[in-house]
């Protein structure tokens, strides 16, 4: 059975690779954590074929490289099954900001040394009928 980090400071004392050395990864099905300067959680993802082959083209590679310094934690697995089970687990526990958040709706406030990741919301600039970010309105008489 798998066992999986309970925690973000677990994620952390996984293996890992910085996203640029995707080549190091296992040639195995496995369960990964897209970490920012070694201390932010932000996506969990899962592939049932190649942890190596899944992050030669990732879909978010370029977003996390505008976060910062991105590294892939992960468990290699074997078992599908326990594999899908990890993965709704690790989102549920962890609540990873990229997980069921197109990313673009992602917003990452920095304070001094301490970086802050949070979900744009509806109300926060978001465009229900495209799903982006809405262009600013300009103020009365400059639009």
């Amino acid at each position: 059975m798998l066992s999986l980090p309970r925690t973000v400071g677990e994620v952390l004392s996984l293996p890992f690779v910085s996203m640029d050395d995707w080549a190091d990864l296992p040639d195995r099905p496995g369960i990964y954590y897209a970490i920012i300067d070694r201390r932010y959680l932000v996506y969990v993802g899962i592939t049932g074929v190649s942890l190596r082959r899944r992050w030669r083209y990732h879909n978010h590679r370029d977003r996390l490289r505008t976060f910062g310094d991105p590294t892939v934690a992960y468990l290699a697995e074997d078992d599908d099954s326990a594999l899908y089970r990890a993965e709704l687990e690790a989102i549920e526990r962890l609540d990873p900001v990229m997980n069921d958040t197109p990313g673009f709706c992602i917003v990452m406030d920095q304070v001094g040394n301490e970086k802050h990741f949070r979900r744009l919301t509806w109300g926060e600039g978001i465009d229900r009928s495209r799903g982006r970010p809405r262009k600013p309105t300009p103020p009365p008489g400059q639009g």
